[in-house]
């Protein structure tokens, strides 16, 4: 249960970030693409919010697996394990 309650934070704490970094980025006018179901009925936020802690939540139990496997120390192995899960979230984010 200790876990769970961990990366459950990990995952709040990031999205607050993630949200806090997309808020300083000015708005601009999207003409590409037509608003999806999530824009148009004002739901966007809670999605992406939902969303957001729920990938990095897996992202965080994912570095919990496999973080014996990993080796030198603690910044170390955090670090071999955000590179690989950041280009990778580059890709679906």
């Amino acid at each position: 249960m200790k876990n769970i309650l961990k990366i459950f934070l990990v995952g709040l704490a990031t999205t607050v970030v993630r949200i806090i970094g997309q808020l300083s980025i000015p708005a601009s006018e999207q003409t590409v693409l037509a608003p999806s179901i999530f824009a148009q009925n004002g739901t966007m936020p809670l999605a992406f919010t939902v969303y957001g802690i729920f990938a990095y939540s897996l992202i965080a139990a994912l570095f919990l697996l496999i973080r014996t496997r990993i080796g030198g120390n603690r910044i170390l192995r955090g670090l071999k394990q955000a590179f690989p899960a950041v280009s990778y979230g580059s890709f679906i984010f």
